[in-house]
């Protein structure tokens, strides 16, 4: 039976392991990793994709199956950089994929190590340098450094060239972080900044939630009051328009967790 292109490559890292010496020409030097065992491809974009695979090949399996193979795809990812250096693209995408397979191990400080690969190989304006420092934010907050998440997640809102969606998202984790810290006007402060970037009503709704439950914490409960009435106010007609968007809208303030919060503050006299 002829077995596809993926379970050929994850085959040939395992005989590579054994036998690496005869992957390389007399020209090359012996691997030091996993990684120069596997068979070097015709471009950088090729390795790429030949890791894409093997990280694919992971889809569905359980068990120690699907930890073995996602231990392969690490050393696949990493044999794009072994193998070509100098390709800066090519090397952060597979530095970032890397760090998501890491995590996925639930192996922070190695995927720390590869996001951070990410931000030396990557183009500043690219959507993966951006990711990355988002990916390196979250590992800072799991770890309660919020400090260094904060710092993160402002550099990731610096790159002016990355797309809006994911400065967005970096605003979004600074209101996170000072809501968690309870620095109530720091939040309410980066929730205005956020809301003047937003992307529609959906997202409108979820930042002045925020904002709202920062004056809860701040205690003051009539600003509080009054922002929901005007947030409801303001929409209303868009929320019962029979749309799609109109269904999102209607969702998006049943969600709202402000005024579950107003309530339960005045009924503990705060």
């Amino acid at each position: 039976m002829e077995l596809s292109l993926p379970w050929k490559r994850l085959g040939l890292l395992f005989i590579g392991v054994l036998a690496s010496a005869t992957l390389l020409s007399a020209q090359q030097s012996p691997p030091s990793t996993l990684a120069g065992a596997i068979p070097q491809e015709e471009s950088a974009e090729m390795q790429l994709q030949v890791a894409a695979q093997a990280h694919e090949a992971t889809r569905g399996r359980q068990g120690p199956r699907r930890l073995q193979l996602l231990h392969d795809a690490v050393e696949y990812y990493r044999a794009v950089a072994f193998w070509w250096p100098q390709a800066g693209e090519e090397r952060a995408v597979a530095a970032f994929r890397r760090g998501e397979v890491h995590r996925a191990l639930l192996e922070a400080g190695a995927a720390r190590g590869a996001f951070e690969e990410t931000l030396e190989a990557a183009n500043k304006a690219s959507d993966f340098y951006i990711r990355a420092l988002l990916a390196l934010g979250s590992l800072d907050r799991q770890e309660n450094r919020w400090g260094d998440a904060l710092q993160r997640y402002r550099a990731a809102v610096a790159c002016q060239e990355a797309s809006v969606r994911y400065r967005n998202d970096a605003r979004e984790w600074i209101v996170k972080v000072h809501l968690s810290t309870m620095a109530w006007q720091a939040a309410e402060v980066a929730a205005g900044q956020w809301l003047a970037t937003c992307e529609g009503p959906v997202e409108e709704i979820q930042i002045v939630d925020f904002q709202i439950r920062a004056l809860i914490g701040a205690r003051q409960l009539r600003a509080a009051d009054s922002a929901i009435r005007a947030l409801l106010e303001r929409m209303a007609v868009l929320a019962a328009a029979p749309t799609h968007e109109g269904a999102r809208i209607q969702s998006a303030l049943e969600q709202m967790k402000a005024p579950a919060a107003l309530k339960l503050a005045r009924q503990n006299g705060r």
